[in-house]
């Protein structure tokens, strides 16, 4: 039910990113990744030779690509827009990986451990800590569960970078021996 009463402004003014338009991609079989203008003319082709699993991540100010790659490490690509250099390496995480989101200002990694598992782990890529999240469906009901959350695939850093959203794969138990998944 909707109660009348006076609203909220929730509204939230972000800053027009004032960087060149440029578009990152892989090749049709998802191998490399290229830079491109807007109108089609190569930035960087290839930017890199290594081919991604996941989908990429970018810092607001493109210096920072973040992705998975085939050997599930995490690699990201640091660009110094003004000497015209990009340079490769891989995140010192151990174990493998099949996501990874970098925050707007590049400062926080989201990432999925290659395992499907209701856990993300957040890294503060300022001091090199991380921390392991889990994943849980709050409800606003006394003593309601949504199902548990089995694992994560989509993530994205919220413009603050203080929050991370994600799309999940849940189970709801039934009592009729069908477990509803969604």
């Amino acid at each position: 039910e909707v109660f009348g009463g006076q609203g909220g402004n929730y509204e939230n003014n972000v800053d027009i990113n004032p960087g060149d338009d440029l578009i990152l991609f892989t090749s049709e079989d998802k191998e490399k990744l290229y830079i491109y203008t807007a109108d089609g003319n190569a930035v960087a082709n290839p930017l890199t030779n290594t081919n991604p699993i996941s989908k990429p991540s970018i810092s607001d100010d493109g210096s920072l690509i973040v992705f998975v790659a085939e050997d599930q490490k995490i690699h990201y690509v640091e660009i110094n827009w003004q000497a015209g250099t990009a340079e490769e390496n891989i995140l010192p995480a151990s174990g493998s990986w099949r996501n990874a989101a970098i925050s707007k200002d590049g400062t926080k990694l989201a990432a999925l451990r290659s395992t499907e598992e209701n856990f993300m782990v957040i890294f503060d890529l300022t001091t090199g800590s991380g921390a392991n999240f889990e994943l849980i469906n709050p409800t606003f009901s006394t003593g309601v569960t949504t199902g548990e959350v089995l694992y994560a695939d989509a993530m994205e850093w919220d413009f603050s970078g203080e929050y991370v959203m994600y799309d999940a794969i849940n189970r709801v138990e039934s009592n009729s021996g069908f477990d509803i998944e969604f």
